[in-house]
């Protein structure tokens, strides 16, 4: 039986905290990327379209972004300005990793082995303390359980913080170029290798931990049940993503 072995991660944070430029960043490392955005793709745009060949006249399928980014990984920015109809149709992507198609006369399965990296904004613009993260994430439960991880950029006041981003900003607009960090930042090849590499691995949870995630992930349903205002939504998937994180923590 075939498991997912890729991860799911949607950044959700503060506009303006460089969300989108890490996402560009990371699909210039990855080996293979695709970057998007929910507003300007469709679903068609992100899973397979059919066309029509202009010289043969017959009907094509071309692949999307998410079957492009195969064994790969797949940015989607702006994610929470997406349609509903479109971010239905990356459900199956998600979870089986594939595309299925039925048009026009063709019905085929296309691999989509990639890994979604998604960035939003929360629902009222900025993320909110005094609201619970269910609240603050707009996205409706049947995709938010596809995510491994969501992971919160919270854009705080802070003197010492906000002093070393202002000069930071103010020399790159100045002298064109990044400051001297102090420390040379590993190149992306180098990056490219290790991952590379890392992916080789399949480690597995040591049987003595099984009945410790099991009893944990069986304390959290029961906490959900008895409150009235979930803070999160555990299912299954979150079980398994919990297994997938701790292989992942296991080879970096």
């Amino acid at each position: 039986m075939q498991i997912r072995g890729d991860i799911h991660i949607c950044l959700m944070g503060d506009p303006g905290v460089a969300k989108s430029q890490l996402l560009k960043h990371i699909i210039n490392v990855a080996p293979r990327g695709v970057y998007t955005t929910g507003k300007g793709s469709s679903g068609v745009g992100l899973t397979a379209a059919v066309q029509k060949d202009p010289v043969t006249n017959e009907m094509v399928l071309e692949g999307g972004a998410l079957v492009l980014a195969d064994m790969g990984i797949c940015a989607i920015d702006e994610f929470d300005k997406m349609d509903e109809s479109d971010r239905t149709s990356i459900h199956e992507v998600m979870e089986q990793q594939t595309v299925s198609i039925a048009k026009a006369g063709i019905t085929t399965s296309l691999n989509a082995r990639t890994a979604v990296l998604a960035a939003a904004n929360p629902a009222w613009g900025r993320y909110d303390l005094r609201r619970t993260p269910a609240e603050n994430i707009n996205l409706p439960p049947a995709l938010l359980s596809r995510f491994d991880l969501l992971w919160l950029i919270l854009d705080r006041a802070d003197m010492d913080t906000d002093l070393e981003m202002a000069r930071h900003v103010l020399h790159v607009h100045q002298a064109k170029e990044s400051p001297d960090l102090g420390f040379t930042p590993l190149e992306p090849s180098v990056l490219r290798a290790y991952i590379s590499a890392a992916r080789k691995l399949s480690p597995a949870v040591p049987r003595e931990l099984e009945e410790y995630i099991a009893s944990a992930y069986s304390s959290i349903r029961q906490e959900e049940a008895k409150s009235n205002t979930p803070h999160s939504y555990t299912t299954v998937r979150t079980l398994l993503s919990i297994l997938r994180i701790s292989a992942v923590s296991f080879i970096l």
